[in-house]
C-alpha cells in the first residue's frame, strides 16, 4: 500500500473536490488500509475531519471512490491533522 497513491488518487476525484469545495476546512485525519491475502476484499479509507462542524467522513477508495459519513459521536474529539505529503510503503 502506497499512501501517496491514494492520496493523490483522492485529491484528484470530481467526490473530493466537490466535497472540498463545500468543505474549504476539512483536513485528512486518518486512513485505514486492509489487505485480504486470502481474497479481493481490500479496504482503503481515507478520513477527513470537518473542523467547526465536528464531522468527519471516510472516502472508500476501493472500486470506486464513495463518500462516506462516520457514525461516531465526535462532540469534544478533535483528531490531529495528517500532513498529506506524509507517505509509507
Amino acid at each position: 500500500m502506497n499512501l501517496q497513491f491514494y492520496l493523490e488518487k483522492l485529491l484528484g476525484s470530481s467526490e473530493f473536490l466537490d466535497f472540498k469545495k463545500e468543505n474549504s476546512g476539512a483536513y485528512f485525519c486518518s486512513g485505514f488500509f486492509s489487505i485480504d491475502k486470502k481474497g479481493k476484499d481490500n479496504q482503503v479509507h481515507l478520513d477527513y475531519f470537518i473542523e467547526g462542524e465536528d464531522k468527519m467522513f471516510s472516502f472508500n477508495l476501493n472500486e470506486k471512490i464513495e463518500k462516506v459519513p462516520v457514525q461516531n459521536n465526535l462532540e469534544n474529539f478533535v483528531p490531529e491533522k495528517i500532513d498529506e505529503n506524509f507517505d509509507f510503503d
